[in-house]
């Protein structure tokens, strides 16, 4: 099991080492429209890694009867649907 912020920082390095490549090879072909998509696609799945994190993270809490831990797991999975709604709304 990992904490909370090496997940995060986890997946943002798979998702951004997947856009770079798959940037990279298509590079000569793209405009900036769509590096832009790319990028805001990425942005996207992080953020819906995130909230899955943080769901299993509330169900641990839940399950184990941390109520301090719930809580905190909680405002986490708020903030990051939030962040998720936010990247979903600058896709084009």
């Amino acid at each position: 099991p990992r904490c909370f912020a090496c997940e995060e920082h986890r997946m943002d390095f798979e998702v951004e080492a997947f856009a770079a490549k798959a940037e990279g090879a298509d590079a000569a072909f793209v405009g900036h429209q769509h590096t832009e998509e790319s990028r805001a696609l990425a942005n996207r799945e992080r953020r819906r890694a995130s909230v899955l994190t943080c769901e299993r993270g509330l169900h641990s809490a839940i399950d184990s009867g941390d109520v301090r831990l719930a809580r905190m797991w909680s405002k986490a999975l708020r903030e990051a649907k939030a962040r998720l709604l936010l990247a979903e709304a600058k896709l084009p």
